[in-house]
C-alpha cells in the first residue's frame, strides 16, 4: 500500500513537471522585466494603502476603525515592518477601548506576529506565553498556533546552541500538530502544516505533491502563492532536483515582486543560487534589489541575511567588471598597435612608389643613350629587356602591396589623395582663382563629416543593434525618436549614443558633433523632459542599454 502511494505521488509529480515545461532562461528573462517594473507594483501597493488610510481617518465608529486598522496591518506586515508594528499597537488600543476580549486576543497575537517578523523573539515569545490559548475563540486559536509555529520555527533557525535549537524544534512541532488537529484536511493551513511535517520526515515527494495542489489555490502573483512556491523550492532542493527547485524559487520571487512584498527571502536565495551558477551580473542585480527592499521595509532579519552574502557577490561582481575593463584596455591597445602598423605600411608603400618613379626616370635616360650608339645596341636591348622584366616584377610587387595594404588603410586617405590630385590639376592649369575657391570651400570637410557620422552610426548600431528601440522605451508614449534611415541616427540619438559610450561632458559632445554647448544642453534637457519615471535617472538608464546578447 505504501509503495502504491509512493508511485502514485511520483506519477503525479512528474506529470505536473511535464505540464510546467521548465525553461529557466526564459523564466529569468521574464523576471528581469518584472524587476525593471517593480516601481509600478510599488505604486499600486501605495495606492491601496493610501485609500485605506483615508477610510481610517474618516471612520466614525471604533469597530470600523479596528476593521480598517486590521486591514492596514496586513498590508504593512510584509511591506514596512515599523508601520505594521504601529498598526498592531493601534489595533490593541482600539480593542481595549471596545472592551472586546476576542479583539484584544486577536490584537495581542498580531503584535506578537510582527515582533517575530522584526526579530524581537524574546518579546514575541513572552507575549505569546501570556495568552491563555484555552480561552481563545476558534479563529483566534488558529491564528495563535500559526504565530507560535512561525516564531519558534524562526528562533530554531537562528539560534546556534543545539540544546535550544532542539527545544524550539519540539515546540514548533507541537504547535504544528495543534494546527493539524483543529483544521479541516482540505484547508490551506492544514496543507501547509502537513507539508512542513512531511519535509521534516524527509518525505519530500509527498510534500511536493501536496504543495503543488495548494499552489493553484492561490491567486496568481499573490503573497500566498509566493510562500507556497518557496516551500516547493525548499522541498525540491532537499531532494536534489535543482532545476525544479530553481523554477519555483523564480516563481516565488516573481510573485513577491508583483505583489510588492518587501520583507522576503526568495530573491536573496535566488541571488545566491545564480551566483553559484556563475551568473554574477544577474545575481548582483537581484541582491541589490533585495538590499533596497530590506532597507525599505526596515526588516532587521532580512538586512542581516542580505548583508551576510552581499560582500561575497559584490566582490565577484567587481572582479568581473575589472576583468571586462582589462579586456577593453587590451582591445584598445590592439587597435592602437594596428593603427601604427597601418601607418608604417602606408609610409612604406609611399617610399616604394617614389623609388618606382626614380626607376622610370632612369629608364628614360637609358633609352636616350641607346639611341646614340649602335655598337652596344644589342647589349642595351638585352639590358632594357632585363630592366623591363625588373620593372614588371616591381609593378607586380607594387600592385600586390597596394591591393593588400590599401585595403587596410582607411577610405579617408584615398579621399585625401583624390582631393590633392584635383588641386594639383587646377594648379597645373594655372587656374589660381578656382584653386583658391576650392581651398576656401568647406564642402569637402562637410562631405567627410557626413561620411564620418554615417560610419559612426553604422559602427555604433553594430555594437548596439537594439539601441533605438531600448532608448524609446525610456520615453513617454508618443515621444519616440525614429530615424529615417535604419542605419543612421538622428542628432538626439547621436548625442545619447555618445553618452552611452561614456562621453557625458557636453563640451566634448559639442566638439564631436560640431554644435554649440548650449544646443547640446538643450537637447539633453528636452529628452529628459520626455523620460518615463524620474527624469534625473534618464541618462543613467541610457547607460544601462546593453550590448546585444
Amino acid at each position: 500500500m505504501i509503495n502504491m502511494k509512493f508511485y502514485f505521488t511520483l506519477l503525479l509529480l512528474f506529470s505536473v513537471l511535464g505540464a510546467n515545461a521548465i525553461n529557466i532562461d526564459s523564466l529569468l528573462l521574464d523576471f528581469d522585466r518584472v524587476i525593471e517594473s517593480r516601481s509600478e507594483y510599488t505604486a499600486i501597493k501605495e495606492g491601496k494603502i493610501k485609500e485605506k488610510e483615508a477610510l481610517f481617518n474618516i471612520a466614525h465608529s471604533k469597530a470600523l476603525q479596528y476593521s480598517i486598522c486590521t486591514s492596514l496591518y496586513e498590508e504593512f506586515l510584509p511591506y514596512i515592518t515599523d508601520s505594521a508594528f504601529y498598526y498592531a499597537e493601534k489595533k490593541l488600543a482600539l480593542a481595549s477601548e471596545l472592551n472586546d476580549k476576542s479583539l484584544i486576543d486577536q490584537s495581542h497575537i498580531a503584535l506578537a506576529r510582527i515582533q517575530g517578523t522584526m526579530g524581537m523573539y524574546a518579546e514575541s515569545a513572552q507575549l505569546l506565553q501570556s495568552i491563555q490559548s484555552s480561552k481563545l475563540s476558534e479563529a483566534n486559536k488558529l491564528d495563535y498556533y500559526r504565530v507560535c509555529r512561525a516564531v519558534y520555527g524562526a528562533m530554531s533557525d537562528y539560534v546556534t546552541a543545539d540544546v535550544y535549537k532542539l527545544k524550539y524544534n519540539k515546540t514548533t512541532e507541537l504547535y504544528r500538530d495543534s494546527i493539524l488537529a483543529i483544521t479541516p484536511k482540505e484547508s490551506s493551513d492544514y496543507i501547509t502544516a502537513m507539508a512542513d511535517k512531511l519535509i521534516l520526515k524527509e518525505s519530500y515527494l509527498e510534500a511536493i505533491a501536496l504543495l503543488e495542489k495548494q499552489y493553484t489555490d492561490f491567486l496568481p502573483d499573490s503573497h500566498g502563492r509566493a510562500m507556497v512556491a518557496y516551500r516547493i523550492f525548499d522541498a525540491y532542493s532537499k531532494v536534489g532536483m535543482d532545476e525544479e527547485a530553481l523554477y519555483y524559487l523564480i516563481l516565488s520571487s516573481n510573485a513577491d515582486i508583483k505583489s510588492s512584498i518587501k520583507e522576503y527571502i526568495s530573491l536573496t536565495r535566488l541571488s545566491l543560487i545564480l551566483y553559484a551558477k556563475g551568473d554574477i551580473v544577474r545575481a548582483y542585480r537581484y541582491l541589490t534589489v533585495s538590499m533596497e527592499d530590506a532597507l525599505f521595509s526596515n526588516s532587521r532579519l532580512r538586512k542581516i541575511e542580505v548583508a551576510n552574502i552581499y560582500p561575497l557577490i559584490d566582490s565577484a561582481y567587481r572582479y568581473q567588471v575589472d576583468q571586462q575593463a582589462r579586456i577593453m584596455n587590451q582591445f584598445l591597445i590592439g587597435i592602437i598597435i594596428l593603427s601604427i602598423f597601418l601607418f608604417v605600411m602606408f609610409v612604406y608603400v609611399y617610399l616604394q612608389m617614389k623609388k618606382l618613379a626614380q626607376i622610370r626616370t632612369e629608364l628614360k635616360k637609358t633609352n636616350v643613350k641607346l639611341q646614340h650608339t649602335n655598337i652596344d645596341l644589342q647589349h642595351y636591348i638585352e639590358s632594357q629587356q632585363e630592366l623591363n622584366h625588373s620593372i614588371i616584377e616591381t609593378n607586380h610587387i607594387k600592385e600586390e602591396y597596394i591591393g593588400y595594404y590599401m585595403g587596410l588603410c582607411s577610405i579617408y586617405l584615398a579621399k585625401l589623395e583624390n582631393y590633392r590630385k584635383s588641386l594639383c590639376k587646377i594648379a597645373s592649369n594655372g587656374k589660381l582663382e578656382e584653386l583658391y575657391k576650392t581651398i576656401k570651400s568647406s564642402q569637402f570637410i562637410e562631405d567627410e563629416l557626413k561620411d564620418f557620422y554615417i560610419n559612426f552610426d553604422v559602427t555604433f548600431l553594430r555594437l548596439f543593434p537594439n539601441f533605438v528601440a531600448q532608448f524609446n522605451e525610456l520615453l513617454i508614449d508618443g515621444e519616440s525618436v525614429v530615424p529615417k534611415n535604419e542605419e543612421q541616427l538622428t542628432t538626439e540619438l547621436r548625442i545619447f549614443a555618445l553618452i552611452r559610450l561614456g562621453v557625458t561632458d557636453s563640451t566634448k559632445i559639442a566638439h564631436f558633433l560640431r554644435y554649440s554647448i548650449s544646443t547640446i544642453y538643450n537637447y539633453r534637457v528636452k529628452m529628459r523632459n520626455k523620460a518615463k519615471g524620474v527624469r534625473e535617472e534618464f541618462e543613467s538608464n541610457v547607460m544601462k542599454i546593453g550590448l546585444n546578447e
